[in-house]
This record gives structure tokens, C-alpha cells and sequence, in this order.
């Protein structure tokens, strides 16, 4: 197999390896360029070998694990090349947006430009997963690595115009990304347009009925990043309007489904948390903060705790609790 080539060439001294989970990287050490590298492992018959590792890779989509971004990212490259567009984006999904937090990570943007470049009839004949899908949930993944590299005016332009008939999941996102756009580009009036349009176009209301929560997260999270927008655009009554909602979420959070306190609600509450320790109460960000921690420890997600542990560490500090700032920073190290 493919794995057997790649240990023979690095006995060879052609690849070195780097040990990572949950499978080893092999890279071109300097005695092989590139092409070469492609040619030693390749052999004669490319097409055999690419269709042998889009097999393995095809087994790795079905499964359960989730393989390294490089992985991913070589598996869409490699079905872009055998013809087949729609298992290269589902690939490239597969991807983690942090391969593009830099310029020298670009090379997952590169590829879905590419993907959206084919001409139209490269998508004729295709079924399954859908080839209209496929090229809607591209463009998004594109407009997002974009704006995390602040190329804006490419994202937005990637997103295209609203289209009336497209599908309301699409359009749901298309309006996010605009907000995010807008945000990080410092167009604070633009991006409070957008989140306001989201919540008035269905994405639920906010509040109680009685004992029990009528909530959307997406509404929440709306809310959440609505709050901090307003008090830098000097709307000081409705960032505190915004905030209260996050208030009565953490007051009756435990109200809620336990479908809703998912990884999203953990977000919703570090984003509140962020809108209050710089425009409200700092003692109400901790409360955020700890809950979000609360439910990351409860789920065993490293990920999710590594922020409200490094916002908890630095509010302990400014109120002086240094013990609990010390705890936070330490159980950081224990878990990175």
C-alpha cells in the first residue's frame, strides 16, 4: 500500500516522518524536490496509485476518526485530479479552517477557487450528495477562509448576490459570513444590519414564557455579538437591551433542552462573556465563563475549555483572586 511506499522512500532518505495523531506526515527532505518525490512514489501508473488512495481516504470519510487538515486537504486535491469535483469539496469540508489562519496556510482557499472554477459542465451527470450543494457549501468555505485571512472584499465577492430561489440554509449563512465580514473590517454599521436581518428573518425570539426559555442559539449568538457592536457604535440603550437577553439566558439556562446546550451554546456564552467584561458587569462575564467551562469539562472537550480558561485566568487576576488565576493557567499548560 500507498503507507509501505512511503516508509521504503524514507529508509531511502527521499521523505523524513513527523509523528502526529492520529496518523504520521511525511515530507520531502531536501534531497528530493517535490516532483520527484511525486515520480519515486507514484510510479509509472499515477492513475492506479491516486484511485488506491482516494480508496483509504474514502474509508477515513466514512469513519468515525477525523483525520489531520493536511490529509484532508491532499484527499480533495487528489479527487479534483481523478474528475470527481463533489468528493473534493466533501474533502475539503473535512479541512479545519485553521490551515488558513495565515497566508502560508492558503492552500485550502487555492483549491476551492479551483473547484469553483470548473466549468459547468464538469458537474453534469452528477447525483448523489448533489452537485448544486456542493458548489453553494464551497463557496461559503471559501468566503470563511477568506475572511480569516482579511482578504474582505474576496470574500464578499465569493459569496455572490442574494439570490431569491436559492435555499434558506444558504442564505442563512451567506448573511453570517456578510456580518463577519463586516465586523472584522471595522464596517460596524454594516455588520449590525446583518445581524438585525438575521434575527428578523426567523432565526427565533429571545426571552421567557413562564418557567421555560423560548430560545434560538443562533438568535442568542446574534444578540451576544449585536451587544458589544452597539456599545462601540454608541447605542449604549441597546447594548444594554442585548446584554440583559444574554442574562436571562444564563439565569434560566437550565430550562433549556439538553439538545441546546451543545458546543454552540458554550460560544453564545463566551461571546456574552466578552460583551460584558468590556461593557457591563465583570462579575456577570465570570458567570458566563465558568458555566462555559462547566459544560466543556462535562463534555471532555479540550477545545472548548482552552478560552474560558484563558478569559477566566485574566479577570481572576484583574479582581485580585490569584489563586483561582494561577488554577486556570496551570490547568491551560495541563491541557494544550
Amino acid at each position: 500500500g500507498w503507507r509501505a511506499r512511503l516508509e521504503a522512500l524514507r529508509w531511502r532518505g527521499i521523505v523524513r516522518r513527523e509523528e502526529k495523531e492520529p496518523e504520521p506526515l511525511y515530507h520531502a527532505t531536501s534531497a528530493c524536490d517535490g516532483n520527484a518525490l511525486a515520480r519515486a512514489l507514484l510510479g509509472d501508473d499515477e492513475g492506479d496509485c491516486r484511485r488506491a488512495l482516494q480508496a483509504g481516504h474514502l474509508e477515513a470519510l466514512r469513519s468515525s476518526r477525523r483525520p489531520p487538515p493536511d490529509t484532508s486537504l491532499a484527499a480533495a486535491g487528489n479527487s479534483l485530479v481523478l474528475g470527481e469535483p463533489i468528493l473534493a469539496v466533501r474533502f475539503a469540508m473535512r479541512a479545519r479552517s485553521r490551515m488558513a489562519c495565515t497566508e502560508r496556510d492558503a492552500a485550502l482557499p487555492a483549491l476551492l477557487v479551483r473547484i469553483l472554477e470548473l466549468p459547468a459542465e464538469t458537474w453534469n451527470g452528477e447525483t448523489g450528495w448533489g452537485a448544486a450543494r456542493a458548489l453553494l457549501l464551497a463557496r461559503a468555505r471559501l468566503a470563511e477562509l477568506l475572511t480569516k485571512l482579511g482578504r474582505f472584499e474576496e470574500a464578499l465577492n465569493s459569496l455572490g448576490a442574494r439570490s431569491m430561489g436559492g435555499p434558506r440554509w444558504y442564505e442563512t449563512k451567506r448573511q453570517w459570513i456578510r456580518a463577519e465580514v463586516h465586523e472584522r473590517s471595522g464596517d460596524v454599521s454594516s455588520a449590525i444590519e446583518a445581524l438585525e436581518g438575521l434575527r428578523k428573518t426567523g432565526s427565533g425570539s429571545c426571552g421567557s414564557r413562564g418557567s421555560a426559555v423560548v430560545t434560538n442559539l443562533a438568535s442568542f449568538e446574534a444578540a451576544a455579538r449585536l451587544a458589544a457592536l452597539c456599545f462601540r457604535s454608541g447605542k449604549i440603550a441597546q447594548g444594554r437591551a442585548y446584554l440583559e437577553e444574554g442574562r436571562g439566558l444564563l439565569q434560566e439556562r437550565w430550562s433549556l433542552p439538553r439538545q441546546e446546550r451543545s458546543p454552540l451554546f458554550c460560544k453564545v456564552l463566551g461571546l456574552f462573556a466578552s460583551a460584558e467584561s468590556a461593557h457591563g458587569d465583570a462579575g456577570t462575564a465570570v458567570r458566563f465563563l465558568e458555566e462555559a467551562l462547566r459544560l466543556a469539562r462535562e463534555w471532555r472537550r479540550n477545545d472548548l475549555s482552552l478560552r474560558p480558561l484563558n478569559e477566566l485566568g485574566i479577570l481572576y487576576g484583574q479582581h485580585q483572586r490569584w489563586s483561582d488565576a494561577l488554577g486556570t493557567f496551570e490547568e491551560i499548560e495541563r491541557i494544550s
